[in-house]
């Protein structure tokens, strides 16, 4: 009798869920709809004769037309809306409504990415990156980054609003791990490639220190002051356009990449007397330059990195290694860092660990330093010493 009842109103099941999908569909392309996405070329640039001139504020054209946060709550509350409707009916209606509703949100997601600027998504301050050339004058965002930002707010937003509003008891079979990370990969397709480049210029500044006392000004490396000046400029004219709080994350990420890499190469740096020990002081302010420019309260939001760094800076400032604190410092600082700047304050004659393994710094910094910054590197930390005690017994040095 059961199935014969089901059967009867599959018909009615049928309109029921079509009309469900109908409901939940329509909001995305009301907010999103097609002649939105087709005024929007591949390249991701405004089609129909847009002005490419600077609009920092986002005003005409594209920006207008997408939805308000009024608009994501009101979508947001009328998922729920649907869910509740049908929950009473958890066989027949309330799993295919639950699937219909997190299509929605993907759908939503992946029109919005269907309307990022792709022109506007890396940051060219250098004619020529090799040799860290800067612009003259430096880029100043145009209609698309202000666009892109609205965009990242919005998924932003969305996502908020889906932890805020939707009910406890929907939140596992909505909220789900493939809505979170697609909403967020549209954010990343709008930040990522931002950042990254941050990472590189980062990294490829990073070559002065081979040669640490050449080519420098009375400011410092001009390859760093390069990299410090594009990020006050970053910060000052892009990060701005994106809502107090919505980068919190990608910004945390990219200072604690700045402290990990430069404190891993500064420990590198062989030869280091005196001389060199004092330039890299005044490079660390150059890095510290960059990380207030990133994010202003870098040192509450990496605390412990931020530690590490004021640790370091009075490890080269000290008058000799008989007068360094030892116990204190190891108390803050990583074992792996604090090992290889004391093996680097060895004779000349002893080899650097890059030369001693084989590689150049900036591969041992990639492969070997860098991974140990991260949690449960036991073997590799075992691995690393042991390299050190092979040091250590070819030239004959006491580990005491």
């Amino acid at each position: 009798e059961r199935d014969a009842l089901f059967a009867a109103a599959s018909d009615l099941r049928n309109e029921f869920l079509g009309e469900s999908i109908r409901r939940v569909t329509e909001p995305v392309e009301m907010m999103l709809p097609d002649k939105l996405l087709a005024a929007v070329s591949a390249s991701g640039e405004r089609l129909g004769g847009a002005s490419s001139s600077p609009s920092p504020t986002g005003e005409g054209g594209v920006s207008d037309d997408l939805p308000t946060s009024h608009d994501l709550k009101r979508y947001v509350q009328l998922l729920v809306a649907e869910l509740e409707r049908c929950e009473g009916c958890q066989e027949l209606l309330f799993k295919e409504v639950v699937r219909s509703v997190r299509s929605s949100v993907l759908l939503f997601a992946t029109r919005l990415e269907q309307v990022v600027d792709t022109s506007c998504v890396e940051l060219r301050c250098f004619e020529d990156e090799t040799r860290f050339k800067l612009r003259s004058p430096l880029p100043m965002p145009a209609a698309g980054h202000a666009r892109n930002a609205r965009l990242f707010g919005i998924a932003h937003h969305t996502l908020a609003a889906l932890k805020e509003t939707v009910p406890p008891r929907f939140q596992a079979v909505i909220v789900t791990q493939q809505v979170q990370s697609t909403l967020q990969q549209t954010q990343g397709a709008i930040v990522s490639p931002m950042f990254a480049g941050l990472r590189r210029i980062l990294t490829a500044s990073l070559v002065c220190l081979e040669n640490p006392l050449e080519g420098r000004t009375e400011d410092g490396s001009p390859m760093l002051l390069a990299v410090s000046q594009v990020c006050a400029h970053l910060s000052r004219c892009y990060l701005s356009l994106f809502g107090a709080g919505q980068l919190f994350a990608h910004t945390k990420e990219l200072c604690i990449f700045f402290v990990r890499t430069f404190l891993s190469a500064a420990a590198l740096v062989k030869p280091c007397g005196e001389p060199v020990r004092k330039v890299l002081a005044q490079d660390m302010q150059a890095i510290e330059m960059a990380l207030s420019a990133v994010d202003v309260d870098f040192q509450t939001n990496i605390r412990h990195e931020a530690s590490v760094f004021r640790e370091f800076r009075r490890l080269l400032c000290a008058p000799s290694i008989e007068a360094v604190d030892f116990e204190g410092i190891a108390r803050v600082m990583p074992l792996h860092l604090l090992l290889a700047y004391l093996v680097h304050q060895l004779p000349e004659e002893v080899p650097s660990l890059p030369a001693f393994c084989g590689v150049s710094a900036s591969q041992y910094l990639e492969t070997k330093l860098m991974p140990l910054w991260e949690e449960n590197q036991d073997a590799a930390l075992d691995a690393f010493r042991g390299k050190i005690g092979e040091l250590s017994d070819q030239h004959d040095l006491d580990p005491g």
